[in-house]
């Protein structure tokens, strides 16, 4: 109550109370158990009354009462005597308060202005419009209410201008562009979309001056609209849309006569559903919309903070499974919001929340993965009712009295009996089944790999298997026939005569649903959509896998290669390192940092002035400045990465970064923005400071972009010398040149192009034959010694990764106590050997090539000078190593035998674990942080106290001073043989002939693709 004050609280809570009892009565405010109560009748707090009106002018506006909506909005809105809880503002328990309250207020304010719309007060309304939006720039509703009441008041150019100051706004200080509705409004009032409501007339002589103005424009809109509008789309064989369809959007076909309309641009649209009386849409970044059926208007939008598994409409309720978490959302459809949490029971999966149904009055929801479940839940307490064990459980649906579960990955179907919670087993399809639908008498299942759909009877046999031309994929059933996805098409199969009518949308169609009238499907961009309009320097890059499935930074998976050379080419941090090879490749310095930071004399405050040149990557085009740059920081450590965010351990000493994380403030107190200056203030002093904000984790992102715990699926806007304009997962991925970059980093390329899915043996040929340009993998097929990497039309490099493969003698035990036995040990050891076995770069020296002042190849086996060493030694010693490693133990019995040395292998999961009780372990070492020898070095185990306590003392000194201690310190380590390295990892990069300007940066993994060139345009 008090603060920080020094006070006798005993007497000042006396005082109070007393005052509080002559304010309120002496009958309001109670003594209970050594405290006070306070009982008023609900009635008596404006804050309820205020909610209960504000729902009272809801329903009106719903029953279409549009005057008692105002008047009871007038009446909530009259409660409001001045700012909420005012008295309070600068108390830090009532901030978020406040915040709920005035957001409660603006939301009244919308409602109430959106009644009075409907009753024709546009002109009216214009005045006051234009100075809400003066004081709230960034609310969309009010913007769009604004031009709404222009456009009606005759004045349609100033609701463009409305619309383009709005934008300018977003995108200058956001970094984001204008919501879908804004977007569709200004496309209604370019159109003179008749559902807006006319234009008030406009004076005689503006009239025919606007008359002559117009004609040449009507001309053309009336060209192009009979060039796009109305397409039918006949039944039987396959049929092709004469619309123009465009990716991200939503298109909906009449089911009787194939005519199509388009529906609202929705970006990257994922589930789809009819029902409650609406269409429902949530895309990859968990933005539910609810649309008109009728109208084809979008209703409401909301972010609900998850990346959906799946989407299920049922007792009343929207309901979304979250794909990165165990966690179901309930949302009430008339107000859109997110009413319930439903925190689902923790397994040994529990990280991917699948698809979801309703049926039975229970919701279920599927679990993926190898050892998952199928969960049933009562949709009133939340509670789980019961759970089945169903191995890659992921397609779910309710049909015909039962509940059918899909296991993807090994392409088994179950049918579970909600009447007696019991499952059997009914058939086994292909693996990588997409979907199931129920409907006609037979179950249907999708198989993507395949292109076909199986029609599947009751009792689980399989009746037929259909051919589609595309990738099978989403279906839903109703009117009659099943309705599936296929690539670019939509297809209605005859359940009777199995017959396919195929539609061609176009583009990539994702999502079927079935309405009273019409079936609804999304439409996403395809490789080709990603790759149009490509001109100038082109690199073409394979991929086996989509090694860039997340390209979020908050959120990089560390060890990862490929997403270490991703957000190098497309970063711009505070600190980076510049595009050079070797050690100049190592010196961190400012990027836009203007200089290095001020420093407070206690070392706990830093103050980085910012260059004023960097801009993010189109869409969005904002200027960077510290804004950017917090929240980064405060993404990294969002309470909704959960609690193994990766990144957040490295900046967990700024101040109130332990709040922040909780989720129990909504800022990070520790970091202030303030134009082109940032300062972050520590809990401790931090001397690496600089390398950590150089971690990909911290790349400058635009303001508002939102926290996902697996990252966004959608592109973000970056501000280095790249930036990705297109991700087609699992296809295609396009990095294009910053437009708005103007660093000193090089830009030689126009685009990279990433096609993926493609084996590396015909991606290895195909850049022989010059057709690709670049493939690094993990794979035989570009081992030394394949076809591939001898070829002389490629260019073939091995690039070590930061990880060190080695031995660790265990210094405490008997046998390898004495130095001698050790370095005995070390010289009869075949390193070359045993890297050759463990696939990785022989080497002697406990760094990694990247990170050592000199590497160190191992020499040939000194036998002879071991057994000097060993003397006499007969000595048996334990061997701790995996079973997949055991190949790698007979070389070093075999090795240790001519000097009597006896090794015995002890097979384990984790050698590491057991060094304490054994003479010798198998390890694997490899950067914890940001990459330097001291922290390096600090990750081995087994580590000697000397050694110990000299890495603690330089964790000090500068960089340079870390540096210089930690080579010498690993210098001594490899002299008295406490380990015995013998093994760099490494990826093979494969190159075409015309690839030059090869940079192989020693921090990030594989060539510098911002410095990567043509070697005919040099």
């Amino acid at each position: 109550m008090w603060g920080d004050r020094a006070i006798d609280a005993g007497h000042s809570l006396d005082v109070q109370i007393s005052r509080l009892r002559k304010a309120l009565g002496a009958d309001v405010l109670h003594t209970r158990g050594g405290g006070y109560a306070l009982e008023i009748a609900p009635e008596s707090i404006d804050a309820l009354r205020f909610r209960q009106l504000v729902a009272a002018g809801r329903d009106a506006r719903a029953a279409g009462r549009e005057k008692d909506a105002v008047a009871l909005l007038d009446q909530a809105l009259a409660l409001w005597r001045r700012p909420a809880l005012a008295d309070f503002a600068y108390e830090d328990f009532a901030g978020s308060e406040i915040e709920r309250l005035e957001e409660l207020r603006m939301v009244a304010v919308e409602e109430r202005i959106d009644a009075r719309l409907a009753l024709g007060e546009h002109a009216t309304l214009c005045p006051e419009l234009e100075a809400l939006v003066r004081e709230h720039p960034l609310r969309e509703r009010l913007r769009g209410q604004l031009m709404l009441a222009l456009y009606r008041s005759g004045r349609q150019a100033d609701a463009l201008h409305a619309y383009s100051d709005g934008r300018r706004l977003l995108t200058e200080e956001q970094g984001i562009e204008p919501g879908g509705q804004l977007r569709e409004l200004e496309h209604a009032i370019l159109r003179q979309d008749p559902a807006l409501g006319k234009p008030a007339p406009l004076p005689e002589a503006r009239r025919r001056r606007r008359r002559r103005l117009l004609v040449a424009p009507v001309l053309l809109a009336v060209t192009v609209g009979a060039a796009v509008a109305g397409v039918l789309l006949a039944t039987g064989g396959t049929h092709e849309a004469n619309a123009r369809v465009l990716p991200d959007s939503t298109v909906f076909v009449d089911a009787a006569s194939g005519k199509v309309r388009a529906g609202p641009t929705i970006r990257r649209p994922g589930y789809i559903k009819f029902g409650l009386e609406a269409f429902w849409v949530v895309n990859d970044d968990g933005v539910l919309t609810q649309i008109d059926p009728k109208t084809l208007k979008t209703i409401s939008s909301v972010g609900i903070g998850v990346s959906p598994g799946g989407l299920a409409l049922g007792a009343g309720s929207v309901w979304v499974s979250d794909a990165n978490g165990s966690t179901l959302l309930r949302i009430e459809p008339r107000s859109n919001v997110v009413e319930q949490r439903i925190a689902l029971p923790s397994g040994v999966n529990p990280a991917t929340a699948n698809e979801v149904a309703y049926g039975a009055g229970s919701i279920w929801v599927a679990h993926g993965g190898q050892r998952a479940f199928v969960e049933r839940i009562d949709p009133e307490s939340g509670n789980v009712q019961h759970r089945f064990p169903i191995q890659w459980a992921h397609a779910l649906t309710f049909g015909q009295g039962a509940v059918w579960v899909g296991a993807s990955g090994v392409g088994t179907i179950y049918k579970i009996d909600p009447a007696t919670n019991t499952f059997a087993l009914i058939t086994t399809l292909h693996p990588w089944m997409c979907c199931l639908a129920v409907g006609g008498g037979y179950l249907w299942a999708s198989v993507d790999a395949d292109h076909e759909i199986w029609k599947i009877s009751r009792d689980g046999s399989p009746q037929k298997s259909i051919k589609l031309r595309g990738g099978a994929g989403f279906m839903d059933y109703a009117k009659g026939a099943l309705w599936v996805t296929a690539d670019g098409s939509l297809s209605r199969i005859d359940p009777v005569t199995d017959s396919v009518t195929s539609f061609e949308i176009g583009h990539v169609v994702v999502g079927v649903a079935v309405g009273k009238s019409s079936v609804a499907v999304g439409v996403r961009q395809s490789s080709e959509d990603a790759t149009a309009g490509l001109h100038g320097d082109i690199a073409r890059l394979t991929m086996r896998e989509d090694w860039l499935e997340n390209t979020d930074p908050a959120v990089m998976e560390p060890f990862l290669p490929w997403q270490e050379q991703f957000h190098y080419a497309t970063c711009a941090k505070l600190y980076n390192y510049p595009d050079s090879e070797g050690r100049t490749g190592l010196a961190v310095i400012p990027e836009v940092a203007a200089a290095p930071p001020e420093v407070s004399p206690d070392g706990l405050r830093y103050t980085f002035h910012l260059r004023s040149s960097y801009r993010f990557s189109p869409p969005s085009g904002a200027r960077v400045d510290s804004a950017a740059f917090r929240t980064a920081l405060e993404r990294v450590l969002s309470p909704k990465l959960g609690a193994n965010a990766p990144g957040a351990p490295y900046i967990e000493m700024i101040a109130g970064a332990a709040a922040y994380r909780s989720g129990r403030v909504q800022y990070l107190a520790g970091v202030k923005a303030n134009g082109d200056t940032l300062t972050i203030r520590l809990t401790r002093r931090l001397p690496n400071l600089a390398e950590i904000l150089a971690l990909p984790y911290f790349c400058a992102v635009p303001p508002g972009t939102p926290a996902f715990p697996n990252g966004l699926k959608s592109p973000i806007p970056s501000a280095g010398p790249y930036y990705l304009s297109a991700h087609d997962e699992g296809t295609v991925a396009v990095l294009r040149r910053n437009p708005n970059y103007h660093g000193p980093r090089p830009q030689h390329m126009d685009a990279f192009v990433y096609s993926i899915g493609i084996a590396t043996a015909p991606a290895a040929a195909a850049i022989a034959r010059g057709r690709q340009d670049y493939a690094a993998e993990f794979d035989p097929a570009l081992e030394p010694g394949a076809a591939s990497t001898a070829d002389p039309r490629a260019a073939y490099h091995r690039t070590p990764l930061p990880i060190t493969e080695y031995l660790v003698m265990n210094a405490n035990r008997p046998t390898f106590s004495q130095e001698r036995l050790r370095r005995a040990a070390a010289l009869a050891i075949d390193r070359t050997a045993l890297a050759v076995e463990a696939h990785g770069l022989a080497s002697a020296t406990i760094l990694p090539p990247n990170l050592a002042r000199l590497v160190v190849r191992p020499g040939s086996v000194r036998v002879a000078e071991a057994r000097r060493l060993a003397e006499t030694a007969h000595a048996t010693v334990v061997l701790a190593i995996c079973k997949q490693c055991q190949h790698l133990g007979q070389i070093v019995q075999a090795n240790l035998a001519p000097i009597g040395v006896t090794v015995k292998l002890l097979i384990v999961e984790r050698p590491l674990d057991v060094l304490p009780r054994v003479d010798l372990a198998l390890g694997v070492v490899q950067p914890d942080g940001p990459p330097e020898p001291r922290s390096f070095l600090a990750t081995l185990p087994g580590l000697p106290r000397w050694a110990e306590r000299r890495l603690a003392r330089l964790e000090s000194e500068s960089l340079a001073g870390r540096t210089r201690g930690a080579y010498a310190v690993a210098a001594e380590l490899e002299r008295r043989a406490y380990y015995v390295p013998f093994a760099t990892f490494y990826v093979p990069e494969l190159f075409s002939a015309r690839v030059g300007c090869k940079v192989f940066q020693p921090v990030y993994f594989g060539v510098d693709l911002a410095a990567l060139c043509l070697k005919s345009k040099r």
